[in-house]
């Protein structure tokens, strides 16, 4: 009888969406989420950005949400020009999280496979309204997506019928436990160490002047050629990589050396670890990316990364940032120095067509094109990096150049310098004889 009596309840539970949890939250409006915002305006478009730190989250929401691997990004747009407009929320995070799929994580015991009907409002009420923005009108709301800590890139994209408006934001969240230093690229050089180049033939040769490879130290050796450079507004090379979901890293610090094994190996949280710092115009990357290839416990072990840096030249007044990829393969435990190093793919050409395929699917890119840098090498005479690990390139560094108007790949065309191999240079060469009144 006893039985039948709790199955019953059972039952009920079940068919009611009962055993949910009450989550107290404080009133949005009694929330100082923006004392740290940051606001940019262009073309009569004003976009207000801030990113919830985990007390903020959990004030506002009644859950800890950083637990889920979650993070609430506000958005705020006002449209004062004559054009209406679409919020691309992927734009923010291609991998974003829907109001109701955030409340399903909390689902109760007994609840039926529903979502929580209180989070679900919550998240729902306070999530970004995905409505056209038409001219005078402000929509804001919440972005949930996925958790950086330290730093975050924010790039929010906004579709007219005619054009597209895109605004990158980078900002230092301040309940990390570590000190992040927001670069101001604008100050790295002065306007008399900027060399413009406003002719192909003069960038090639300023670039060939400039060393192969980055550095282990100042003063130290060679760890890996340069094997990208891209051209372009900052706005636009940022907000491309950032659709393709690559991720800020992490600097290193105390916190990683706190971190046990099993964790290390296992958070879907490190898809933001720090990788090492290596130096180019003797200083360390001005950015570090990195993009994982999953999303459960390989994330360290398999991901690509792309360390870069301002150069103090630019192409018709376009900003050159030159730097590294590789493809990380896996891990070993580093005997000598760090807890643990990489292995990478030794071929640095098929990570370099990886970042080439990856950005022109932005469709941000009008341009392509490869200079020579270092002497060609391959399986048969490989170099090596400062963990004597093999690593072989054909010396070509690729080339792209960025606009603010999307392009298809069949609208990309091609610098006529030089190719990575023959039959590279037969299809660039067709493509480029076969262009109209050429």
């Amino acid at each position: 009888m006893f039985k039948n009596i709790i199955l019953l309840i059972f039952i009920y539970l079940i068919s009611c969406g009962g055993g949910f949890k009450d989550y107290r939250a404080i009133p949005i409006d009694q929330v100082d989420f923006l004392t740290d915002s940051e606001t940019k305006t262009e073309d009569n478009i004003t976009v207000t950005t801030s990113v919830l730190t985990e007390t903020e989250s959990k004030d506002i929401f009644g859950v800890d949400l950083s637990r889920k691997g979650i993070q609430p990004v506000w958005i705020s747009i006002t449209n004062n020009s004559d054009e209406s407009y679409a919020f691309l929320p992927i734009s923010v995070d291609p991998d974003y999280f829907a109001p109701n799929e955030v409340a399903y994580l909390y689902q109760g015991l007994f609840g039926g496979g529903k979502v929580h009907p209180q989070l679900s409002d919550r998240f729902n009420n306070y999530g970004f309204e995905f409505k056209r923005i038409n001219p005078g009108e402000t929509r804001e709301g919440f972005v949930y997506t996925n958790f950086d800590p330290g730093i975050k890139y924010i790039n929010i994209t906004l579709a007219g019928y005619t054009t597209f408006e895109t605004f990158v934001f980078y900002l230092v969240l301040d309940d990390s436990e570590e000190e992040f230093e927001k670069i101001d690229f604008t100050t790295i050089y002065t306007e008399n160490e900027i060399t413009d180049c406003t002719s192909e033939n003069k960038f090639i040769q300023t670039i060939k002047e400039l060393n192969c490879c980055i550095k282990s130290g100042p003063d130290g050796n060679d760890i890996y050629p340069v094997n990208f450079i891209f051209i372009g507004n900052n706005e636009d090379i940022f907000s491309a990589l950032i659709r393709r979901g690559w991720d800020v890293t992490e600097p290193y610090s105390d916190k990683w050396k706190r971190i046990n094994k099993k964790e290390y190996f296992s958070s879907p949280l490190f898809r933001t670890s720090p990788m090492g710092n290596y130096y180019f115009f003797d200083r360390t990357q001005d950015v570090s990316l990195q993009k994982s290839r999953k999303r459960d416990k390989g994330t360290l072990r398999q991901r690509n990364e792309m360390r870069m840096w301002l150069t103090p030249i630019t192409f018709n007044g376009k900003n050159v940032w030159l730097g590294s990829t590789t493809r990380d393969i896996g891990t070993d435990v580093d005997k000598v120095k760090d807890f643990l190093t990489k292995k990478i793919d030794p071929d640095l050409n098929e990570t370099r067509a990886f970042l080439a395929e990856d950005i022109l699917v932005s469709q941000s890119v009008n341009k392509i094109g490869f200079i020579g840098m270092q002497a060609p090498s391959g399986p048969d005479n490989p170099n090596k990096n400062i963990n004597n690990q093999l690593w072989w390139s054909d010396g070509m560094v690729l080339v792209l150049h960025f606009d603010d108007t999307p392009n298809t790949l069949s609208e990309i065309d091609f610098y006529d310098w030089e190719f990575p191999d023959e039959y590279i240079r037969r299809y660039y060469k067709n493509k480029i004889d076969s262009k109209p009144g050429e």
